[in-house]
């Protein structure tokens, strides 16, 4: 399944900084295709989510790993409550947050994830 920017359903999750900046990446794809809010770090925001992976006053890996985990607990929890929807998760801190994809990965593969989460191609 691919995520369609036109279906209201379809929610592009994707990796914010603490700002709520979506200036580069796919925070600015979320920004200019999927209504993400700029302003808002994190949560549900037009057709997207956004995970907080990078604090900007920091700058790379300033979010730690178990932060992010939670986060996509908090994710997974809010996809169950919300079955009518579709979440297309990217690879989510590893550009700008300076993550590898073996990181993000683990935390990943650590989820349950509900049938209603479409998990990225690594």
């Amino acid at each position: 399944m691919e995520i369609d920017k036109n279906n209201p359903e379809h929610i592009f999750v994707f990796g914010s900084n603490t700002e709520g900046r979506h200036g580069k990446g796919a925070a600015l794809y979320a920004r200019q295709n999927h209504g993400a809010k700029y302003g808002q770090a994190s949560g549900l925001q037009g057709n997207s989510y956004a995970i907080i992976t990078k604090d900007l006053n920091v700058g790379r890996r300033s979010i730690s790993l178990s932060n992010i985990g939670n986060q996509l607990v908090d994710l997974k929890y809010f996809a169950s409550q919300n079955t009518h929807l579709t979440f297309f998760i990217t690879k989510i801190g590893t550009n700008n947050a300076g993550y590898t994809n073996k990181e993000i990965k683990w935390l990943m593969d650590k989820i349950e994830w509900p049938e209603n989460c479409v998990l990225p191609d690594w």
